[in-house]
């Protein structure tokens, strides 16, 4: 990176992802992104809480505090990395670098993964490793966790309940991608702030890195034997998996790839701080269409049916179509958003800077319709909850 792009970057990281040093001005949204499992909605909020939500009503059904302060030494809370789902147990990744899991019925606290938390703490004191990447489950008793160290760790899960490292991988910067596993090979692939696109095997052995001279946000995606991400370089990459070399990449961007792709048909959805989402053939990256959703996209967008739905960081909700880029519904959350889209058959999912969590059913005719009367407050006893809603959309 030049040093005008790490100025412009440390900029957009103030500014996006230590949002917990605002109080109460986003009222308990922080960057996590929902998740849907068995009927229950689960979000980790910025004021280091997991909260459970009836997926049908939109109403709390239990709250856990993450309890991140560790005798004064840490006093952010925000929580960034997305819940997930392990041995009847919901578990989150905290700012001190912990892994925290609670039993899914009761939100009581039942296992903490203790020995990141004292090698983390150890190497910042002064900051701490945000786990802003998602945790993911490796195979049925392992699972991989990535951190703002640089390190990927690797965790088998025990008889006793508990967590055991397995084997670590460090990179040369920070880790907030979320790592993927190619199925076939078993290699865990990830980028990192250092430029690098690593793939390790389950030893925590490299297997190949390619550099790209520029910051790696957006988690990559795989399709048989190719790896697609984007970086800070404004350019988009399409890998070999087995080698690491290069097959083609797209350069047109005008901004910063910072979210997810997705892809969908054989086309890749690349969001971009343009506030453009560019559509890109896999197999040569040449772009079919550009569509402006006017202001900077931080979020990966999800496909259901034939839309594309996707957020601005102003708080728009779009719907095209995603061939045509035809716009077919909108909804103005007017309000910013930070966390992805998380999609469960026809429904979508999103926290936002408000303090609230909204649910949206979308109708065949591709708008948006509210799933809840009224959105769910994440601050505990928030008023808002009680109060009459005029629905946004």
């Amino acid at each position: 990176m030049t040093l005008f792009n790490k100025l412009l970057f440390t900029c957009l990281f103030i500014s996006i992802f230590l949002i917990s040093c605002t109080g109460n001005r986003f009222q308990g949204s922080g960057w996590s992104s929902p998740l849907v499992d068995n009927n229950e909605v689960f979000i980790a909020t910025i004021d280091g809480e997991l909260i459970s939500i009836d997926l049908t009503s939109g109403k709390e059904k239990w709250r856990a505090t993450s309890l991140d302060d560790q005798n004064g030494k840490y006093t952010s809370k925000a929580i960034y990395s997305k819940p997930f789902v392990f041995d009847e147990k919901v578990f989150i990744g905290t700012p001190a670098g912990r892994v925290l899991g609670f039993n899914r019925l009761s939100g009581l606290d039942e296992v903490s993964l203790q020995d990141i938390e004292e090698k983390i703490l150890m190497s910042e004191e002064s900051y701490g490793p945000i786990i802003v990447g998602n945790i993911i489950l490796l195979n049925r008793n392992k699972i991989i966790v990535p951190s703002s160290n640089g390190e990927i760790s690797i965790f088998s899960y025990n008889e006793s309940e508990m967590f055991e490292p397995t084997c670590n991988f460090k990179a040369k910067d920070a880790i907030w991608t979320t790592p993927i596993i190619d199925p076939n090979s078993n290699q865990i692939i990830f980028g990192s702030m250092d430029g690098n696109l690593y793939s390790i095997d389950e030893e925590c052995k490299l297997n190949w890195q390619y550099n790209t001279e520029s910051s790696i946000v957006g988690t990559p995606i795989l399709d048989k034997n190719e790896v697609y991400f984007g970086t800070l370089n404004r350019t988009f990459y399409s890998l070999n998996i087995s080698t690491g070399e290069l097959i083609w990449k797209f350069d047109n961007a005008k901004g910063w790839f910072w979210a997810s792709p997705i892809m969908d048909s054989n086309i890749i959805y690349a969001p971009n701080l343009d506030g453009s989402i560019y559509a890109l053939r896999k197999n040569n990256g040449q772009i079919m269409w550009k569509y402006d959703g006017k202001d900077p996209i931080v979020s990966s967008p999800v496909v259901i049916n034939d839309f594309l739905i996707f957020v601005t960081k102003n708080g728009e909700l779009q719907v095209i179509h995603k061939e045509s880029k035809r716009k077919l519904g909108n909804c103005d959350i007017d309000h910013k958003i930070y966390s992805a889209i998380e999609n469960y058959d026809d429904m979508i999912f999103i926290q936002v800077s408000d303090g609230s969590v909204r649910g949206y059913k979308i109708k065949k005719n591709g708008n948006p319709d509210e799933l809840w009367a009224k959105p769910f407050f994440t601050p505990e006893d928030d008023d808002r909850n009680n109060e009459d809603w005029d629905p946004s959309c």
